[in-house]
């Protein structure tokens, strides 16, 4: 017996492209452009002179008039060539006479297949085919964000949701609490239960219209837009349908939670109509560990609840017994002219009863009976009547109450009433819907408004001044908690402040400094008094100190912020000490992680320990890792074993992590700046002596002549592996690399001002070399970590994916944002050239709208970044949320040379070699600059002594001052 098998890398590896499968069957001056192709049995079937690979043969397959032609031709290959509308057959190396219906047909089966990926207009909107199939899970959905701020707590109780093309997805109350049900499914395409958000129109007994259904349309379009969703549907029937998604603001008195759909009903027939609508949902459990261990104890603990306003049924609600799941309540409710619904339905096997989901076998009759056991499915009904050439609205609105983040001390059921029932007098007013939208529009055009660009490119434009500030502000709340396929219940990350260097600057810009104090002293209140930090918290923290990295993205924050708005005071605010009742302020919090990190959890060359890893979750090197509970525990008995004062070093052989080395250098960098700030001259001497250590020990031990290490290996005592990421280090899982390179070793090297020029451009050849792939930069050659550890990287992923030499485009953002620093400070213009061509070639691919030019190989999303691309496939990978968008920002940010501090604007531009000008508005404490940066030539340029700037049309030199008194400044610089 002869059993063979291939994988499908090994197929890919055979033949990576649709290319390099028909270049041995056609002759290759027939395959231009993008190319399609399929094996049916043994033979090929291919089209080519397409804009860009797209699934035209898997359209012509489907069509039974395509197939009986390509029947005839079925013992050769067949390659459809298309050139300026007109189509050529080959079966195998034989042109044929194509009939010119069949060419028609492939025609427009190509360009239909084409504009499957929609496009984007000059708001940043993405506008598609609601009729089409998906091309990726995240490609074609959106992210809904509420508005709690000034209310308690809104890091952890701001309202989020995801919507796909057909209005589908899930939304979210406080921290992860559930008001629709997630999808528990493998498919990432589905966010949340299929019922979620849709709706059946009802005319004369029979299902004329539902909303997930679209092969009975004849048309139907989705717009994403920033922080809504309008879905548009034409019937066959005569009705024109749009629906239109977003989460209400908070309103003082109302449910903390509330997402709403205005549901309009156009007749476009000369006659009225009587119909009905039934709209759907199944709320979220909050037992949802029973979804894993339990199913039926989760449907158990419930049973269906109706509200009743004046007498009438108003709202539908769900009831659990157990008294810890009653401190959130959901309710829907649907409003139409000035009415709530007629009837209900609690039981979806009653409603779906033996038909299905699409056509439900009692949609017709909703029979008002209670459910004593869940899920939580809801059907509301409402019949309605609609004058012929007019159209009608409805409104719904589905949310929570909630014990935590609300003002009220009352109990659930009493806070349930008063705050539903506020909601109830106000859905009936014609105004207040559009009331809500105009708000939640007006909102973020305040928001974005801190900077909007103007290049050459409109397509740049239009994502840098709507999409790319909205994913940001998403990512502040949300963490990475979730998004299209983050429908688990993973809460907000201590290193997750990075958000909130992007996002800081709009929230100052609208003059409110307090939501970022607020925000930033959330994550000082998760530090322990020793000094490391919990790696995980919503209401309280968990995780303590397992991740080294975490409690060093705080001092960075705090220093943005104290430059971006003078407020120095913030340094004595009072922040908790977690686990434990003690108190003390931020400056004080800073000193614990700096003598934790720098002082006591450290190793044999006194870098900061690994622990179980740092910023790279994967890079678990020792089985042995201590979390900060454990360290601690076995400090104090160090301590005690050996009478020794507290802040010596924690004796141990762990890995060092020389990232955070650069991340420590960077913490200790900023707070002597704030040190200095406040004369605090004793401390501050203290800190320029460590750092002059820490730099002399990068230099000394991390630098290992080609490149910085990633991590020093302490425990081998014969030294067979002494650290990883650079030439020679014995860990190397590619043959043709001896030694593994990490991206983030040259970032940070920079971004730490510890990096010389000469090792800058040291590490530019193996960069090049190593990591640049089509796909981008990869996070890091291949490594065979097992070697040290159990459960790493290498032992998780497929080569090429995530942390194992995927393109972590968190990452190559950090990088891209330190090869433009760098680019402005070395001396050589040769060197500064390459960074910003390095810098350019890597924006190409992480810009989302990118994704259009070839979206069925990249299958990104073409609004939001995705969290990496696969360096084999050049696949965009989700999740969404990572922190890609927010590094993204702060490259822009340094690109346009946008420097904000108390000081003024520091301006000191590098626009990339592809750029010719950028006019940029900024905004901020009342006054608008509006700047125009031009360059003296094309190609490369950057600041120097020659640069001229001008303000007001009069030259002038350093930081341009934010005092001036003016509305509106005009600032002009050629480089």
């Amino acid at each position: 017996m002869n059993i063979q098998r291939q994988t499908a890398r090994e197929f890919l590896g055979i033949f990576p492209s649709n290319y390099d499968i028909c270049k041995d069957r056609f002759d290759q001056e027939l395959l231009k452009g993008g190319i399609d192709a399929q094996i049916a049995g043994d033979k090929l079937i291919a089209v080519s002179g397409l804009k860009f690979q797209c699934p035209v043969v898997a359209l012509i397959l489907n069509d039974r008039l395509l197939v009986s032609y390509i029947n005839g031709y079925k013992d050769y290959d067949n390659l459809f060539i298309i050139e300026n509308d007109f189509v050529r057959h080959f079966s195998g190396s034989k042109e044929n006479q194509l009939p010119a219906e069949i060419a028609l047909k492939i025609i427009y089966y190509a360009n239909r297949a084409q504009n499957f990926g929609g496009r984007l207009n000059e708001k940043g909107e993405h506008i598609f085919d609601i009729t089409v199939p998906p091309i990726s899970p995240h490609f074609a959905v959106n992210l809904l964000l509420g508005n709690r701020i000034g209310y308690e707590y809104p890091l952890q109780t701001t309202p989020k949701a995801v919507v796909d093309w057909l209005g589908r997805g899930s939304f979210r109350s406080h921290s992860a609490t559930q008001v629709t049900a997630a999808r528990w499914d493998m498919r990432p395409e589905e966010n949340g239960n299929p019922v979620n958000r849709q709706f059946y129109i009802i005319e004369d007994g029979k299902r004329i219209f539902y909303s997930a259904d679209v092969n009975t349309l004849e048309g139907g379009h989705c717009i994403h837009s920033q922080n809504h969703t309008v879905i548009t549907y034409k019937t066959k029937c005569g009705l024109e349908i749009t629906n239109t998604i977003f989460i209400v603001p908070q309103i003082k008195g109302l449910p903390q939670a509330i997402e709403t759909q205005r549901i309009v009903v156009k007749n476009t027939l000369n006659q009225d109509r009587n119909l009905k609508i039934v709209f759907t949902g199944i709320f979220g459990t909050p037992a949802e560990q029973a979804l894993v261990t339990d199913v039926v104890y989760s449907t158990v603990i419930m049973e269906s609840e109706t509200i009743y306003k004046d007498n009438k049924l108003a709202a539908f609600s769900s009831h659990y017994y157990p008294s810890y799941f009653k401190e959130d309540k959901r309710f829907v409710t649907l409003s139409c002219q000035g009415q709530y619904f007629d009837e209900f339905c609690a039981d979806y096997t009653a409603f779906v009863g033996k038909g299905s989901i699409e056509y439900p076998q009692n949609l017709n009759f909703l029979n008002c009976k209670h459910n004593t056991k869940g899920p939580a499915f809801f059907a509301l009904g409402k019949s309605f009547g609609v004058k012929a050439n007019d159209e009608i609205n409805i409104d719904v609105y589905t949310g929570a109450v909630s014990c935590k983040g609300n003002e009220s001390e009352e109990k659930i059921n009493q806070l349930f009433d008063e705050q539903v029932g506020a909601l109830l007098d106000e859905i009936i007013k014609p105004d207040f819907w559009c009331a809500m939208f105009d708000k939640v529009k007006a909102f973020y055009r305040n928001f974005s408004s801190y900077l909007q660009v103007n290049t050459d490119e409109p397509n740049l434009n239009a994502y840098l001044n709507n999409n790319l500030p909205f994913q940001t502000l998403y990512q502040t709340f949300v963490s990475r908690s979730f998004a299209q396929t983050q429908k688990g219940f993973r809460e907000i990350g201590f290193r997750e402040i990075q958000d909130i260097y992007a996002s800081m600057y709009y929230m100052a810009a609208m003059d409110n400094p307090q939501l970022i104090r607020e925000l930033v002293t959330q994550w000082a209140n998760n530090v322990y008094e020793m000094g490391y930090a919990n790696h995980n918290f919503f209401w309280k923290g968990k995780e303590p100190g397992i991740c080294s990295d975490d409690g060093l993205w705080l001092a960075p924050a705090v220093y943005r912020y104290i430059t971006l708005t003078g407020d120095i005071d913030f340094l004595n605010q009072e922040c908790k000490i977690a686990a434990s009742d003690k108190r003390r302020t931020l400056y004080q919090t800073l000193k614990a992680i700096i003598q934790y990190s720098g002082e006591i959890s450290i190793g044999k060359n006194g870098f900061p320990l690994l622990d179980r890893s740092d910023w790279n979750d994967c890079l678990k090197l020792d089985d042995n890792w201590l979390d900060g509970p454990t360290k601690e525990k076995l400090y104090y008995e160090q301590l005690k074993a050996k009478g020794q004062p507290y802040g010596v070093p924690f004796e141990n052989d762990l890995c060092e992590s020389v990232m955070n080395l650069f991340l420590l250098i960077i913490t200790v960098d900023y707070t002597l700046q704030l040190a200095r700030k406040i004369n605090d001259q004793e401390y501050a001497q203290y800190l320029q002596s460590l750092l002059n250590r820490l730099r002399e020990g990068a230099h000394k031990k991390a630098w290992k002549g080609d490149f910085f290490a990633r991590v020093m290996i302490n425990r081998f005592e014969d030294g067979k592996y002494t650290y990883l990421g650079a030439k020679g280090d014995g860990l190397s899982n590619d043959p043709n690399i001896d030694g593994t390179y990490f991206l983030n070793s040259f970032s940070w090297s920079i971004l730490s001002q510890t990096a010389t020029e000469d090792q800058i451009k040291t590490m530019l050849d193996p960069i090049k070399k190593y990591l640049m792939t089509e796909a981008g930069l990869k996070l890091n050659t291949l490594a065979d970590l097992e070697r040290l550890a159990y459960g790493t990287a290498s032992g998780h992923y497929f080569p090429g994916d995530r942390e194992n030499g995927g393109v972590f485009k968190h990452a190559t953002m950090m990088a891209t944002c330190a090869m433009l620093q760098a680019a402005k400070q070395v001396k050589s213009e040769e060197l500064a050239n390459e960074l910003t061509e390095l810098c350019e070639y890597m924006l190409d691919r992480v810009l989302p709208y990118k994704t259009l030019k070839n979206p069925f190989v990249l299958k990104g999303n073409p609004r939001f970044c995705t969290q990496y691309n696969n360096s084999q496939t050049n696949e965009n990978v989700g999740p969404i949320v990572s922190g890609t968008a927010s590094w993204l920002t702060l490259t822009l940010f340094e690109m346009f040379g946008l420097n904000v501090t108390t000081e003024g604007i520091e301006l000191n531009p590098m626009l990339l070699k592809s750029m010719d000008n950028a006019d940029i508005t900024l905004k901020i404490r009342g006054c608008q600059f509006d700047i125009t940066i031009k360059k003296s030539k094309k190609g490369f340029c950057r600041v120097s002594d020659a640069t001229i700037i001008k303000l007001n049309g009069k030259e002038h030199k350093g930081a341009i001052p934010l005092d001036l008194n003016q509305k509106n400044i005009r600032v002009e610089i050629l480089v």
